[in-house]
């Protein structure tokens, strides 16, 4: 490290510092480095990978008094958002870089803010970036409209599906270049690069994927409808052949309680049976008198049992159906639940493609108002074409 600080300050020949591979020999930059840089005079192409957030703002102090580096390449993917701002916040006081290479997912206001100020920034190159929401893409719209001295953005979002990307979004940044006038905006979707004047073609060409998207959708909300329906008009068979089932189980039921239930009459048929006969010895026959009683207890004693019994089942039949019942219920609900789900998402959608159609057709004419893409941005969804 004492070394490559040595030479940093002496030599007046290097003109280019690389340190993307290095890193295997230095683990973290010294303060003294950045000093170091800070005063050189030689150094014009600078480029930092993994750069950390004590490095981050080591380097903006650097920047800050350096005045002879004009291309600058950072990767910023272990950079926090505090240390990032840091880096804008020199971008906005320097006056020598004119490329500058961002790698990493960070926060686009700091760096829109940044490029409101500087006027030395002649190409901005964006990298990985796939942070494109409502927010980030009018940052980047509000410094394109201020800054008059860029001469190109470029964008390489294929982390992102584009399409994921609203055409509201990308609607912004045109209006945002044709009031510039002079800036040169590219894009790169991972295939190839895409300036301005073709980004209207891409326009075109996604709204059309788009709609395909939306039949795509539309066809399997479909066949999920019609699989819904089909599965719930089965379980509610199902169920109905369970009801009847019940219902059959539970007349069984009382027919067997009621039986249970009749009158018996334990003095026999009226008919008087005729009297025993004595025995020859003359003794009472008390014996048979026992045998009867005996007879009539075990037949009240069974039918208390089988009284029991049938109540007990007769519960559980009851519950069996009006549990039934309440599934019954749940399931014609679901069914109705989902019949209103998908007309709701059958009605946005096509509210949805109505706005992109009428998109399409204004970039297909040339014509990107300002205006008349707001209104139709803005316009409720229960607004009736």
């Amino acid at each position: 490290m004492d070394g490559l600080v040595e030479v940093i300050q002496k030599s007046t020949n290097l003109r280019h510092l690389e340190l993307a591979h290095c890193f295997s020999f230095i683990s973290d930059l010294s303060r003294e480095f950045f000093d170091a840089l800070a005063n050189n005079r030689t150094i014009k192409i600078l480029n930092f990978e993994r750069i950390n957030d004590r490095e981050a703002k080591c380097l903006a102090d650097a920047l800050r008094a350096n005045t002879t580096i004009e291309e600058l390449y950072l990767s910023c993917r272990r950079t926090s958002n505090a240390a990032f701002q840091c880096l804008t916040d020199s971008f906005k006081v320097n006056r020598g870089i004119r490329s500058l290479h961002l790698i990493g997912n960070f926060r686009m206001a700091d760096l829109a803010d940044s490029l409101k100020v500087n006027k030395t920034l002649f190409v901005v190159r964006l990298s990985s970036f796939g942070n494109m929401d409502n927010e980030c893409v009018k940052s980047l719209a509000d410094a394109i409209v201020v800054n008059r001295s860029l001469d190109m953005i470029s964008l390489n979002i294929s982390p992102k599906p584009l399409y994921q990307i609203g055409v509201e979004e990308w609607t912004v940044l045109m209006s945002a270049v044709t009031k510039n006038g002079s800036i040169k905006f590219s894009l790169y979707d991972g295939q190839r690069d895409k300036d301005y004047p073709s980004l209207v073609t891409w326009l075109v060409e996604i709204s059309k994927s788009y709609n395909n998207e939306i039949d795509k959708k539309n066809k399997e909300i479909a066949s999920l409808k019609s699989e819904r329906i089909a599965s719930l008009q089965s379980e509610i068979e199902i169920k109905n052949k369970q009801i009847i089932s019940l219902k059959s189980a539970i007349r069984g039921a009382m027919e067997q309680l009621n039986m249970i239930l009749e009158p018996i009459d334990l003095t026999g048929d009226g008919k008087s049976e005729p009297p025993a006969k004595r025995p020859r010895n003359g003794m009472p026959a008390t014996k048979s008198n026992l045998s009867i009683m005996h007879e009539q207890n075990q037949k009240m004693i069974k039918v208390k049992i089988e009284k029991n019994d049938a109540e007990a089942n007769l519960k559980t039949v009851t519950e069996e159906k009006n549990c039934t019942k309440a599934e019954l219920e749940d399931t014609r609900e679901d069914l109705d639940i989902a019949n209103e789900t998908v007309q709701q998402q059958a009605l946005a959608t096509d509210i949805w493609q109505r706005k992109f159609d009428e998109l399409a057709a204004l970039v297909a004419a040339g014509k990107v108002d300002g205006a008349a893409v707001a209104a139709i941005r803005n316009r409720s969804l229960a607004h009736k074409h």
